[in-house]
This record gives structure tokens, sequence and C-alpha cells, in this order.
């Protein structure tokens, strides 16, 4: 998953297109709070960006790697905790 300017978008290969995006942020956080396993999350951006991950994912999503302006986010499964 790929996240940047407030958007979420899947990508299944190399390749991130910015011409379109699954779902806002806060929405696809929602959609993914059922997951049964860990999943990544890529985003782009400064502060603002890394302030909205933690915002809408909680603690369940920790940073793993910071990397000339990328941040790769590891969120657990929720166990309805925020």
């Amino acid at each position: 998953w790929y996240y940047r300017a407030g958007r979420v978008t899947r990508t299944e290969s190399r390749e991130v297109r910015h011409d379109r995006a699954d779902a806002p942020l806060p929405e696809f956080a929602a959609a993914q709070a059922a997951a049964a396993r860990p999943w990544v999350l890529v985003a782009e951006g400064g502060d603002e960006e890394a302030a909205a991950v933690a915002r809408d994912l909680g603690r369940s999503a920790s940073l793993r790697e910071e990397v000339r302006g990328w941040r790769i986010f590891e969120v657990a499964p929720s166990r309805g905790e925020r």
C-alpha cells in the first residue's frame, strides 16, 4: 500500500500510479481494521503525512524504516485499541 497526499493506493508492481487512489486514509484505515495479518504501508512525504498515519492508524502502525522521504510502516492487526 502506498500513501501520498492523503490518499492510499494499492500497488502490485514496482510502479506507483499517482493518477489514482483507492481511498482516503481514514476510509482505508477503517476498511483495514479487520485485517487478520500485519500489512505494510509506504508513505511519501514529510511530518504532515506521518502525523496523518499516526492519527488514522493509531498505535497499530509502527515506523520500521525511513529513507529519503519515504517511511515504511508495519501495521499490526487491530485488537480494538487505538
